[in-house]
Parts: C-alpha cells; structure tokens; sequence
C-alpha cells in the first residue's frame, strides 16, 4: 500500500474569482482549482464569461469546472426583474453552456443543485 494522495477544491463562484482560485490552488500540488459561475452569483455575468472561462480551463489542465449548478433558492431568482421563470431560464442556460464546456474538455464538475432535480436531469439527458 502506498502513501495516501488527497486531493481538496477551492472552488470559485463567478468571473472575478477565478484569478484568487488559480493563485491559491497554485500553492499545492493537492488543491485542485475549481472555475465556473456559481448559480447565486449571475447578476451582471459578462458578455464573454463563457470564452473566458474556456481559455482558463485550456490554460489550466488540472482544473475542474464548478461550482456550476440550479437551485431555486438563490436570491438572483427570488429577486429577478423579470420574474422567477426569465432567472431559471437564464441559470439553466448558464449551467447547460458550462456542463457542456467541461464535457468538450472532459472535465470533472462540482454541481450545486437545490429544488432542480427534475431539471438537472432533464439537462444530462440533453
């Protein structure tokens, strides 16, 4: 039996975190960076997060995308301007962009799912 390997994730929850997730996972071998947009963190997603986040994955091999997700509970869905449907629709469209992105690259996902099962599923079978 040989030595035990962990692994932990830093995980970063929108755009403007992913440059603090590289740097810190950068201080160990046993961190693993964690990129994507969390579903709570949406309001004011650039235009160009998606290609961002893919030169980033490109750039980084070790990286995983997360934590991406659907949860019905987040404050940007209670409090969107055009209402709960128009911000599910939006998180589901993010989320789906980014599952498909970590699946192209074939990468692990950290998913953060809350009252969305049904349409988490829905997703995988798209």
């Amino acid at each position: 039996q040989g030595p035990l390997h962990l692994k932990s994730i830093t995980c970063a929850v929108e755009p403007k975190d992913w440059a603090d997730t590289l740097k810190y996972a950068s201080k160990s071998t046993s961190i693993l960076p964690a990129l994507g947009v969390h579903p709570w963190y949406l309001e004011g997603l650039p235009n160009n997060w998606i290609e961002e986040l893919e030169k980033l994955l490109l750039e980084h091999p070790s990286a995983i995308v997360g934590e991406i997700g659907l949860c019905k509970m987040a404050r940007f869905v209670r409090q969107h301007s055009e209402g709960k449907a128009a911000a599910l629709a939006i998180q589901r469209e993010v989320f789906k962009k980014q599952f498909i992105l970590a699946a192209r690259l074939r990468r692990p996902v950290s998913v953060h799912c809350v009252n969305q099962h049904g349409v988490f599923v829905s997703v995988m079978k798209e």
